[in-house]
């Protein structure tokens, strides 16, 4: 039960630092651009003249790796970030924020791929 009470208080510490709410939110939302992406697989466009996005037709069974892989990095670097808060603030900002830089990098990845497909 003590275990419990220390996990609560441990994450209401974490959510009262503004700077670390922040980048759970960029997290969350290149997060939420790359499922949204990889799911509908929207496509830059490539000579069309009317539309910016080419909503690609091919329902072709793709692998869901790179959306998982890109989830759990958040999820990992977020546990760690919480709980090396105590000891190391700034070990905790550079975790949540190489999260980010990784989702940065997937996302232009997924953007790419989409684009051959």
């Amino acid at each position: 039960m003590k275990r419990i009470g220390f996990y609560f208080i441990t994450f209401t510490q974490v959510f009262r630092d503004r700077i670390f709410i922040f980048l759970i939110l960029a997290n969350l939302i290149l997060l939420g651009l790359i499922w949204f992406f990889w799911m509908t697989k929207i496509s830059p466009s490539g000579y069309q003249i009317y539309t910016q996005f080419y909503l690609s037709n091919k329902r072709e069974t793709i692998s869901l790796l790179p959306p998982i892989v890109a989830s759990i990095v958040v999820f990992v670097n977020f546990i760690l970030g919480v709980f090396s808060r105590k000891r190391e603030a700034l070990a905790s900002y550079l975790l949540v924020g190489s999260s980010l830089f990784v989702l940065a990098l997937a996302l232009v990845l997924v953007r790419h791929y989409l684009s051959l497909i």
